[in-house]
């Protein structure tokens, strides 16, 4: 009868008495033929009323808040310790990093597809940016390399975080031609990726350049040993030109920017130098998103959110500027709450509507904030944007 009158379950007024006979609320009971019930009294109606209140309300609440269990793919493509880092991420920063996007063969797949959709975009996109930089530039970037006695020695090309490496096998075919080339050697977060580019490799007019790769995160740490035996050779230590393409280290945030150059750092030797390009137009910066604007950018995001659960009538797309940290976002707006249970490492995310999920950042720290981010790692920059094309972000960055 309680139940029918307040709208509520069997099960629910019988938590109603098991908290009264504990003394959590202030039922009063009356026992009948053994069994507990709720004396039908002016107090009971009135707590009765608001207890069933706060019901509804929860009911409402659990209604609005959706619980996804994260697809067993996504164990199978990150590690363990990428599996709880994107949790985390998705927990204190409310952002899926992009590195994690382009892992495992339908993640390359649709990383491509974006590619050349950018390539054929009408946009004025990082890559015109970066052809331009290798054309004009690359030949001043060399002669840092000069050596009083022997000239410019052969140099070791390591691409960080290769990816679709155009730009690398750009530069590779003119060190080449000019004799400056010991080899290639990229890494990469991907796999499926760096096979992808080992292919390439051993077409005709690539095949005779000696090429390396190893899968590595660079937030974790550079593969010391591999680098270390491909850099000594019989005349003693090669030199390397390290380049990043894209802003995987101009994209991160301040603490974890001097963490990724450190990391470089590290493995770096006195004659190496650390090339780091991004390309982006202030005016382009303040008014559009080119790459981020096109359907392929989302759709190389959608397959990792189907994968966490995700489903497209459960946000809306948004970009953000911020004229004051010179940042822009593209990401995610929560219309519900949403649980996400990654149920392998027993982990719950809760995330609330209305929060953005940061999928993309565009960041351009100035030439102060990056000095000081290597000098903390014992680096200096060696050439900067005012060297070459204030359009252009462009440090190369060497050991002190």
């Amino acid at each position: 009868m309680i139940g029918k009158k307040f709208r509520v379950s069997s099960t629910t007024v019988q938590n109603w008495i098991d908290k009264s006979l504990k003394g959590e609320i202030n039922l009063e009971l009356g026992d009948e033929e053994g069994r507990w019930k709720v004396i039908n009294n002016l107090h009971n109606q009135r707590l009765l009323f608001e207890l069933s209140r706060k019901a509804e309300k929860f009911d409402r609440m659990k209604e609005k808040r959706v619980e996804y269990t994260v697809d067993n793919k996504l164990y199978e493509i990150l590690s363990p310790k990428q599996v709880k880092l994107l949790a985390r991420s998705l927990q204190d920063d409310l952002e899926i990093p992009l590195k994690y996007v382009y892992i495992g063969e339908e993640g390359v797949k649709r990383w491509y597809t974006f590619h050349e959709a950018s390539t054929k975009s009408t946009y004025s996109t990082y890559l015109e940016g970066h052809d331009f930089f290798l054309e004009v530039h690359l030949d001043y970037i060399l002669g840092k390399f000069n050596d009083r006695e022997r000239g410019i020695p052969k140099i070791n090309l390591i691409d960080l975080g290769c990816g679709t490496a155009d730009y690398t096998i750009t530069c590779a075919k003119k060190m080449d031609k000019l004799g400056l080339l010991n080899s290639v050697i990229a890494l990469d977060i991907s796999q499926v990726m760096l096979d992808r580019l080992s292919n390439r490799f051993k077409q005709k007019d690539l095949k005779h350049i000696p090429f390396y790769s190893k899968q590595c995160d660079m937030d974790e740490g550079l593969p010391f040993d591999f680098l270390f035996d491909l850099s000594s050779s019989e005349d003693g230590r090669i030199p390397a030109l390290y380049l990043n393409f894209g802003g995987q280290i101009t994209n991160n945030e301040v603490y974890e920017q001097v963490n990724m150059l450190y990391n470089i750092a590290t493995v770096m030797n006195k004659e190496d130098r650390l090339l780091v390009v991004n390309s982006y137009h202030e005016k382009e910066m303040e008014i559009t998103y080119p790459s981020a604007e096109m359907d392929e950018f989302f759709d190389l995001h959608r397959w990792i959110l189907d994968l966490l659960g995700i489903k497209q009538e459960d946000y809306t797309i948004h970009f953000d500027y911020s004229e004051q940290e010179f940042k822009r976002t593209a990401g995610l707006k929560l219309v519900k709450d949403i649980t996400l249970n990654f149920d392998k490492i027993n982990t719950l995310v809760k995330l609330k509507a209305g929060q953005e999920l940061i999928v993309w950042k565009h960041r351009r720290e100035n030439h102060q904030t990056v000095n000081q981010n290597a000098a903390a790692t014992g680096m200096r920059v060696d050439l900067s944007s005012t060297d070459t094309d204030d359009s252009l972000i462009c440090y190369m960055l060497k050991k002190r």
